[in-house]
């Protein structure tokens, strides 16, 4: 599941979000090392999740604290094509 989009914010693994903010920028060292998934709002085909991370000692100290998370189910779909998806924003913020 790392690599893959998760399809809900329960999904949401510290696995997932160490590799993937590594790849973004957002942590340069060390790992995430548990997530809380606050459930939002669902909608016809979105969910919506306030995500809370912990960092072992090693993580940068500016590395994001909180997340707001939106997972539409065509977001996924299109990101997993064959041809290597369509581009997504990258949001982010301290």
């Amino acid at each position: 599941m790392p690599d893959r989009l998760p399809h809900h914010p329960k999904d949401i693994t510290a696995e997932w979000l160490t590799l993937h903010l590594k790849k973004g920028g957002g942590l340069s060292a060390g790992s995430v090392t548990s997530v809380t998934v606050q459930m939002g709002k669902k909608w016809n085909y979105a969910h919506t999740a306030r995500v809370a991370l912990e960092y072992d000692e090693e993580a940068n100290h500016t590395a994001p604290r909180c997340l707001f998370v939106i997972i539409a189910g065509m977001v996924a779909f299109y990101a997993e094509t064959p041809t290597g998806g369509l581009p997504l924003a990258r949001c982010a913020w301290p």
